[in-house]
C-alpha cells in the first residue's frame, strides 16, 4: 500500500501545487522572521521554534488537508483564498492536534523506533481532525484505522517522519557546518519546513487517509470535508 499511496499523493501534489504552494508561501515568510527575531538558543530556542512551526505550520497542515480532501471528494481544485477561508473551520483543532503530533514524534526520535510506531498509529490524526472535524479522538480513530495496515502503510509513516523532523534538521546542520549564524539557521529551517515539509506531509497524510477509509467502511458512511 505505501508506493501506492505515495504515487497517489505525488499526483495529487502536482495537480493542487499552486494552491499548495501559494498558502505555504503566504504562511511561511512571517513564520522565518518570528523565528529569525525571537531566536535565543538553547532549550528557549528551540521552544520557540517549535511553538511557531506548530501554530503557522498548522495554518498549512489544514489548508493542505482541506485542499487535497476536496480535490478527492469532488474533483475540484480550491484557491487559495478558499483554502485559507476553510481554515478558519478546522484551525483550533488542527493546532491542538498537530502540537500533540509533532510532540509525541519529537519525543519518540529519542528511541527512533516509538516515533515510527507513533507516526503509524496516529498518521492520519490531522485529516482526521479536518475531514471528520475530531479533536483528541482523531487519534484513537487514526489507530483503529490503522489496526490492521500498519505493516502495509509503515513505509508512509516513515516518509512523514523524514520531512517533518530530519528534512528541516539537516538544512540547519548544512548551514551550521558554513558558520551561519543560529538565528539564521532557526529561520531557514522553518522555510524549509513550512514551505516544502508541511504541505508534501500533508498532502501523504490524507491520501492515505482515503484509502484506509475507503477499504473499511461503505461510502454512506463516509464524512466529507
Amino acid at each position: 500500500m505505501s508506493p501506492a499511496v505515495l504515487r497517489a499523493a505525488a499526483a495529487r501534489y502536482r495537480a493542487n501545487w499552486r494552491t499548495l504552494l501559494g498558502v505555504a508561501l503566504i504562511v511561511a515568510l512571517p513564520a522565518a522572521i518570528l523565528n529569525g527575531f525571537l531566536w535565543t538558543g538553547g532549550a528557549a530556542g528551540v521552544g520557540t521554534v517549535f511553538v511557531i512551526q506548530v501554530v503557522l505550520g498548522g495554518i498549512v497542515l489544514a489548508a493542505s488537508v482541506l485542499v487535497v480532501a476536496v480535490h478527492v471528494e469532488t474533483g475540484e481544485r480550491p484557491s487559495i483564498a478558499d483554502a485559507l477561508r476553510g481554515v478558519q473551520t478546522h484551525l483550533g483543532r488542527v493546532l491542538v492536534v498537530a502540537a500533540l503530533f509533532h510532540l509525541a514524534l519529537a519525543l519518540g526520535l529519542l528511541l527512533i523506533l516509538p516515533s515510527v510506531i507513533a507516526a503509524t498509529f496516529w498518521l492520519l490524526a490531522i485529516p482526521l481532525a479536518v475531514v471528520e472535524r475530531r479533536w483528541l479522538d482523531a487519534f484513537t480513530r487514526s489507530a483503529q484505522l490503522v489496526r490492521g495496515y500498519a505493516w502495509q502503510i509503515v513505509g508512509v509513516a516513515i516518509v512523514v517522519l523524514l520531512l517533518l523532523f530530519p528534512l528541516p534538521l539537516g538544512l540547519a546542520a548544512i548551514l551550521a557546518a558554513f558558520g551561519t549564524p543560529a538565528a539564521m539557521q532557526a529561520a531557514a529551517g522553518t522555510l524549509i519546513t513550512v514551505i516544502v515539509a508541511d504541505p508534501l506531509a500533508a498532502t501523504v497524510m490524507t491520501i492515505a487517509y482515503f484509502g484506509l477509509r475507503e477499504r473499511q467502511e461503505p461510502p454512506g458512511d463516509q464524512p466529507s470535508a
